[in-house]
């Protein structure tokens, strides 16, 4: 194992729904936000809830 690597063996990078619910936003909600449009990636929209997130990416939420 790498030892730069801050995730051991699960190092794969956060997606965005792991990032709004580390926000404080309820995992349904993040869920529900994501699947209709209101959240972005680099300004990019994203529907996936597995879209890689990891930081220094920026993740916004706006209303769908």
């Amino acid at each position: 194992m790498p030892e730069d690597s801050p995730q051991g063996e699960d190092a794969r990078p956060l997606t965005v729904l792991e990032r709004l619910v580390h926000a404080g936003i309820g995992e349904e909600r993040a869920r529900t936000w994501i699947h209709s449009g209101g959240a972005r990636v680099d300004g990019e929209p994203v529907t996936d809830v597995d879209y890689p997130a990891a930081p220094p990416r920026r993740v916004v939420l706006y209303p769908a």
